[in-house]
């Protein structure tokens, strides 16, 4: 898999990367809210490496990412027993209601056109009480209100995304 700078490769990147230290810092964060025996979402997981180090917690983890490269990639590199990667798209999860105690999604709404239908998906398959750990840019931080990104369809305020 090539590093293009939509999907992180560990493999590509040294830990001391700027980007790598603030991938790692998301999941370390959304680990505060896992409790042992829980089962979890990592939605548009990439490669597989924050899935992998979030299972060190919970009962079972999916990760779902709509590139198959990236989810074949994650499957030989982080494949463990309970970790399922499966190919999907974040606004038509194919998991049953009320199905995961937490799901996180880091810097992925940006990415998607149908930005509420994905928030829809989340309410649908958490638990009642179930916890989402999200992030996403805030484009009131970038310079004319736009990231650098070509991979961003829509950036989000903080009041946005709080809805």
């Amino acid at each position: 898999m090539k590093f293009t700078g939509e999907r992180l490769i560990p493999a590509e990147i040294p830990e001391t990367d700027g980007l790598f230290r603030e991938h790692m810092e998301r999941y370390l964060f959304a680990m505060k809210y896992v409790k042992e025996g829980d089962t979890m979402l990592d939605v548009a997981c990439g490669t597989g490496y924050g899935t992998y180090c979030l299972s060190s917690k919970t009962e079972k983890v999916y990760g779902v990412d709509i590139s198959s490269e990236a989810i074949e990639y994650a499957k030989g590199h982080y494949g463990k027993k309970n970790i399922v990667f499966v190919e999907g798209e974040a606004a038509k999860l194919d998991f049953p209601d009320n199905f995961f105690d937490v799901v996180c999604s880091f810097e992925t709404i940006e990415h998607l056109s149908e930005s509420e239908e994905f928030l829809q998906e989340i309410k649908r398959v958490l638990k009642p009480g179930g916890i989402l750990v999200i992030s996403t840019p805030n484009r009131e931080t970038y310079p004319g209100g736009k990231s650098p990104s070509a991979f961003h369809k829509r950036e989000f305020s903080l009041s946005e995304i709080l809805g």
